[in-house]
């Protein structure tokens, strides 16, 4: 079964390099308060050594912001070049569905209470393709690294599939529970960020490869 991988929190270009390398369909940019916050000068100079090197083709570049305004993200996608915006915030259907530039919305998750307040039935309102969920943590919009519960995350992945919206989970994955996590909700897509780095905004090499090795062997079984 396929599923789509995003490495996220990434700051320089040899993580981004690795991340392209092993197979990530994307890779993220944080442009909001987080210790993994680039600039843009950082980002574009990621992406442009990505084309240098005949990588940029495969793989799209997401930009990570949290209540930020319309003009400050059109600037940032013209300065840096990335293709798709994470919406990581407050932000409202109202405001997100004027929006000319492709995005998607996630959605902080810690019980199903939060699942029906969320996606079912305001997810019919969000016109975009896909939702994320994160694990929500009191006073975080998110790289927290804390797990989500299982049961909750596929509850939100059932919810996600009736209102015909692909769904995309983050929070807390790492090599170690990758394939469970697969096994268990199948999802379309996962976000992946602290669980495979050395220090905040630097990836272990060894452990991505690890974690593309786990979702083979998911690939595999499946």
């Amino acid at each position: 079964m396929e599923v789509q991988v995003k490495i996220c929190g990434l700051t320089n270009c040899e993580d981004a390099e690795k991340a392209v390398t092993l197979g990530a369909d994307y890779i993220g940019f944080i442009f909001a308060e987080s210790p993994r916050k680039v600039d843009t000068e950082i980002a574009a100079d990621i992406l442009k050594k990505l084309k240098e090197n005949e990588l940029r083709d495969k793989v799209k570049a997401v930009g990570v912001f949290v209540n930020e305004e319309k003009e400050n993200i059109e600037k940032i996608i013209k300065q840096t070049g990335i293709d798709i915006v994470q919406l990581h915030g407050d932000e409202t259907p109202a405001v997100a569905n004027k929006y000319t530039f492709p995005w998607y919305k996630v959605f902080r998750i810690a019980s199903r209470e939060d699942v029906d307040k969320q996606i079912s039935p305001k997810g019919y309102l969000w016109q975009c393709d896909r939702l994320l969920i994160d694990t929500k943590v009191a006073s975080f919009y998110g790289g927290t690294g804390k797990r989500i519960d299982l049961s909750v995350a596929k509850y939100a992945k059932d919810r996600t599939e009736v209102i015909g919206k692909k769904f995309f989970i983050a929070g807390g994955i790492t090599p170690e529970n990758v394939f469970e996590l697969l096994d268990g909700i199948r999802p379309d897509g996962i976000d992946v960020g602290s669980g495979i780095e050395e220090t905040k905004g630097k990836k272990s090499h060894r452990r991505m490869e690890l974690l593309f090795e786990e979702i083979g062997r998911y690939k595999k079984s499946n």
